[in-house]
């Protein structure tokens, strides 16, 4: 299964107190995901300079309906809804 890794840094600029400094995709099977977390939280924690990095795993691919035919599909999470065949713009010129 696809796993998208966001590392996550506090910044108290931006709105929400912290920005995403690095994105990465992983393939691996879900019952291994749990202990990846863990080394990778465990890493980051032993360094001082990811001291302010929080990680957050969301999978890559969510089921979406399509606009035009009510069929599911996949599609990245990230793609923006006007991209996205589940919206009506998608379909209009």
């Amino acid at each position: 299964m696809l796993y998208t890794f966001l590392y996550h840094k506090k910044d108290l600029r931006s709105k929400d107190g912290e920005r995403t400094v690095y994105e990465m995709d992983f393939d691996i099977e879900p019952e291994l995901l749990n202990q990846v977390v863990d080394f990778t939280n465990n890493i980051l924690k032993s360094q001082k300079r990811f001291k302010n990095v929080r990680l957050e795993v969301i999978e890559t691919m969510v089921t979406s309906k399509n606009y035009m035919t009510g069929e599911s599909f996949q599609e990245r999470y990230d793609v923006s809804y006007f991209s996205s065949p589940r919206s009506e713009s998608f379909w209009s010129n």
